[in-house]
């Protein structure tokens, strides 16, 4: 019985394992990727100095409907175009302070980068 067994559990196994696996490629929606660039690169930066910003955004699939960018929680710019420079961004807030991009495709998908600045008096 032990014999007549195996060969039968053994196609069987073969047969699931063919029907499992499937030739569809599951495609899951990309969400957009953002990196800021600030000039002058330092680390560490004086009350009311000016910097410039550099927006660059990624994206594989689909559309951006908008992508804004904040300093301290303060809009600065808001813009459809994936490549863009904010210059002249006055540094009036003191300590560790952030920017921060948030990107938005058409079909809802966000992402949200932020970069960290040392603000100094």
């Amino acid at each position: 019985m032990k014999r007549n067994l195996f060969p039968i559990v053994l196609i069987l196994s073969l047969f699931v394992t063919f029907l499992s696996c499937s030739s569809k490629s599951t495609k899951r929606p990309r969400k957009p990727v953002s990196s800021l660039t600030i000039k002058p690169n330092n680390t560490q930066f004086t009350y009311g100095d000016k910097v410039d910003v550099n927006v660059k955004t990624k994206l594989r699939d689909g559309e951006i409907k908008n992508i804004k960018v904040y300093y301290q929680n303060r809009l600065l710019k808001e813009s459809n175009e994936l490549d863009f420079v904010i210059e002249n961004v006055e540094l009036d807030a003191l300590g560790l302070t952030t920017l921060k991009v948030d990107a938005e495709k058409t079909d809802g998908l966000k992402n949200t980068r932020t970069k960290a600045l040392t603000v100094l008096s």
